[in-house]
Formats: C-alpha cells, sequence, structure tokens
C-alpha cells in the first residue's frame, strides 16, 4: 500500500546522483510540498542565507565547508535534507560522500526517520530500488533548478466524459505544469489549486488527491 513518491536528483548530464523516497507523497500537493522544502533551501544557499538554514548552518560551523564548493551528490543530498528525509544506507552512502576532492565527510550524516519523512538513496542500487517502487515522480535538475513533474491524474477515457461536461478552463500558454522551475514553485502551487485545467492541447490535466 502507500502513494508512492521519488524525488530523483539529476546532474547537468542527466544522471540520477541521489534520490529520495516518501511513502505517501505521490499526491499531486504532497509532492508540491516536499519540492517546496527544496526549492526554499536552494533559494537560501543561492542568495548566501546560509545562517538561516539550520542544516546547512551545521555543515559551515562543524564540516568547515563552503556550500557552493559542494558536489553534485553532496548538494542534492543537502537539499533533500529540507524536505525531512533521511539517509537509509548509512554504511554503504558514507562511501558515496566520501568521493570528493578532500576525501572527508564535508555534510552532516542524517539518518531516516521512516519512510513517510523520506529515505534518500545515494548508491546505485539503493536509487534503483527506490525507483522500482515509485508511483510518482519529480526529477529536480540540481544546477538549473528545473524540474520535470508528473504527479498528476490519469484521466480515462470514461471518466473523461464527465470532465467534457463542466466547465473548465484553459491553462495560459505560458504555464507548463509539467516543466517549470523550482523559483516558481509557489506559483504552480497556486495553479493547481485550481485544476483540473486544460492545456493548450486541450488535455485535461488534474490532481491526484
Amino acid at each position: 500500500m502507500g502513494q508512492r513518491l521519488v524525488i530523483h536528483m539529476l546532474n547537468d548530464s542527466g544522471k540520477e546522483v541521489a534520490n529520495a523516497y516518501y511513502h505517501w507523497s505521490a499526491y499531486t500537493s504532497s509532492a508540491i510540498y516536499e519540492l517546496k522544502g527544496i526549492a526554499d533551501a536552494l533559494q537560501l544557499i543561492q542568495d548566501g542565507n546560509i545562517e538561516k538554514w539550520i542544516v546547512t548552518e551545521s555543515i559551515c560551523k562543524y564540516y568547515h565547508t563552503d556550500i557552493n564548493d559542494l558536489n553534485d551528490v553532496e548538494l542534492a543530498t543537502v537539499l533533500l535534507y529540507a524536505t525531512g528525509a533521511g539517509i537509509r544506507n548509512i554504511k554503504e552512502s558514507i562511501g558515496v560522500l566520501l568521493d570528493n576532492e578532500e576525501k572527508r565527510l564535508r555534510i552532516p550524516i542524517i539518518s531516516a526517520i521512516d519512510r513517510n519523512e523520506g529515505l534518500i538513496d545515494l548508491t546505485e542500487e539503493g536509487i534503483k530500488d527506490s525507483n522500482d517502487w515509485s508511483e510518482g515522480d519529480a526529477y529536480v535538475h540540481l544546477r538549473s533548478g528545473l524540474v520535470d513533474f508528473n504527479v498528476y491524474a490519469a484521466i480515462s477515457e470514461w471518466y473523461e466524459e464527465w470532465y467534457v461536461e463542466q466547465e473548465i478552463e484553459t491553462l495560459d500558454d505560458s504555464i507548463d505544469l509539467y516543466r517549470f522551475e523550482l523559483k516558481d514553485i509557489d506559483k504552480i502551487s497556486n495553479i493547481i489549486e485550481k485544476l483540473p485545467m486544460k492545456d493548450s492541447t486541450g488535455t485535461i490535466i488534474d490532481t491526484i488527491a
């Protein structure tokens, strides 16, 4: 059982360097909520307001690390921490996190609370295992801040007839609910509250609730 969400963290080459599994978050609003945590953390980092974020603060104080110097795996892990997720397989993950220029831990190790709060995987085996269980996916492009998001309801042919009878608004052509920037997460969240709506092709988009 569950409604299983996986957030995939991708580097510039499109490789998945980390992911997090959330057992009950593959509902549209829940998935957006998790992304909001990542968006807020990334904005604080980009603005240089690292002292406002406790995880990043601990990095600076205890690991003597500049957040902007983190590699892709480290940055992905820190951003996933902001959702409340923690690392699932500590022993295996430490090996991955030690693979940096200084060959030392540059971010704190935060253990997972449970599968509802989020399980972070950094190893290839762990990443694949989470992906195999996924029922809804959000792909975060680490360095660009783009998100590919598909946690929407699949409208069956039978159900579509019901939608046709409703007065459904059409999305503005400038809005893409399937690909957006993390900095626009609040705007996307507000639009999602108004679903169902049609996109420019006439396809009906609705939430999983």
